[in-house]
């Protein structure tokens, strides 16, 4: 398990890096109103979230388990690629890549760990530990690279390739994942679209329960530019 505990600690870097370098970005770097800046977070989020429905169905049907975490971390990958030429355009398929990738990756990797662990609470645990500790640190890694310099855009390369590297090791680590679990889908019918529909229906309530949850959720991105505005620095 530790390949997977590996991959989420260092995604989980790589994604918080971005969204702490991305609200100033934006709004500051790019001049995007805040407003603009709000529908991206929201819609990628939301789209991030009903995503996981559709990934876990996937995941169970899949008989290779890991190329769902290979195409994941992909995603992730590809969406850094646009910051190399910042723009409202871009920044936002990246910000969408990257959800993409987090919806893929959600549901398959806690599947993941509850077929192939015996002490599945502390293998929990330490799972959720990595993510939070990556999250902890990558605030600290941007706040030192531009502890210089006000304007990000001078120093957005030398992020995104550091994010870049960071990706390419987590994509080599997810080749190496073995799925042990003895657990056999008897249901060799390939995921279709019907199947959408189907996981609609059934939870329809939750969807539009997170939906709600999303249009009132507080934004990290949101909280850092109102306390920049109130001269926190």
């Amino acid at each position: 398990m530790i390949q997977l505990y590996s991959i989420n600690f260092i995604l989980a870097i790589a994604s918080a890096i971005i969204m702490s370098i991305s609200p100033f970005l934006i709004t500051e770097g790019l001049g995007i109103s805040i407003t603009l800046f709000a529908f991206m977070e929201a819609s990628t989020e939301l789209f991030a979230m009903c995503l996981r429905f559709f990934s876990g169905t996937i995941f169970d049907k899949m008989k290779d388990k890991k190329k769902i975490f290979i195409t994941s971390i992909f995603f992730a990958l590809f969406g850094k690629l646009f910051f190399f030429y910042p723009n409202s355009l871009n920044i936002y398929f990246s910000k969408i890549c990257d959800r993409i990738s987090n919806g893929l990756f959600g549901a398959p990797r806690d599947a993941f760990l509850a077929n192939n662990s015996i002490n599945k609470g502390r293998s929990a645990a330490i799972l959720t530990s990595c993510r939070s500790l990556g999250c902890v640190i990558s605030p600290i890694i941007v706040a030192y690279v531009i502890i210089d310099s006000s304007d990000i855009l001078n120093k957005l390369n030398y992020i995104i390739l550091s994010v870049i590297i960071l990706l390419s090791l987590t994509l080599l680590l997810s080749f190496t994942l073995k799925d042990k679990s003895n657990i056999v889908n008897t249901n060799k019918k390939l995921f279709s679209l019907n199947e959408c529909k189907e996981i609609w229906i059934t939870n329809k309530h939750l969807l539009i329960t997170f939906s709600l949850f999303f249009l009132a959720r507080f934004s990290d991105g949101m909280i850092a530019l109102n306390l920049k505005q109130k001269g926190v620095p």
